[in-house]
């Protein structure tokens, strides 16, 4: 795997501040093994540029490449095989794909939105106005699910109580909740943005990635997601 020297720098320089290897690995999403080699010649040779003839040569240079990232910088939702044909980049759709993710461009799928209807948009118009003169707030807890990730110890998967999401109302559900004495505001359908919590969530998240933590176990994990939640 070819890592350019921009990247060379920053990988030194994390394990420098005392980054382990594992977790710089990670966090440029190549194994481990370059990762020690890198730094090995920096500690020996305090040079990373790349010695003449060794390896294979690459088969791009850094105009082509540079016209490949600017293409999808500008055309996000166009393919990798549209990229390579349309800049003349010489290499195949694999090779296209590492030079992009050197660059910190990853491919994702997109997410599917379901636009509202104009029936949903009257029923959610006619549950604000319903609600929002009545003295309930105060007695509301409001609901919804969040995944604070590890990179190391899997996912955590904080749970409250139903939304109107049909998995929400299922029997079992709301067997539980009449048992409970609870009651559910009737949210109208995909209504989720209508749910303060999510606020709370882009908030905690936002308050996390600020400080910039390195979790290691599920116990520093859930104190860093409590000590968020508190502020």
């Amino acid at each position: 795997m070819h890592v350019n020297e921009v990247t060379k720098t920053r990988i030194c320089t994390k394990v420098e501040e005392g980054w382990s290897m594992r977790r710089v690995a990670d966090e440029f999403r190549i194994s481990k093994s370059p990762v020690s080699r890198i730094c090995k010649k920096w500690r020996e040779e305090r040079n990373l540029s790349r010695t003449p003839g060794s390896g294979r040569p690459r088969i791009s240079n850094a105009q082509e490449d540079d016209g490949l990232i600017t293409y999808i910088n500008r055309n996000p939702f166009n393919t990798a095989k549209n990229a390579i044909r349309n800049t003349g980049f010489p290499g195949s759709a694999k090779t296209g794909l590492r030079r992009l993710r050197h660059a910190g461009l990853y491919s994702y799928m997109t997410v599917n939105k379901t636009f509202l209807t104009p029936a949903w948009k009257e029923q959610r118009m006619g549950f604000v106005l319903h609600h929002l003169a009545r003295n309930i707030w105060d007695k509301i807890i409001f609901s919804d699910e969040k995944i604070f990730q590890s990179s190391y110890n899997g996912k955590i998967r904080v749970f409250r109580p139903p939304s109107n999401c049909p998995v929400h109302k299922s029997q079992r559900t709301t067997q539980r909740l009449n048992a409970n004495g609870i009651s559910v505001l009737d949210f109208p359908s995909y209504s989720g943005d209508l749910n303060v919590i999510e606020n709370v969530w882009d908030l905690m998240v936002r308050n996390i990635a600020r400080q910039n933590v390195y979790v290691q176990s599920r116990e520093e994990l859930l104190t860093v997601v409590q000590a968020a939640w508190a502020r």
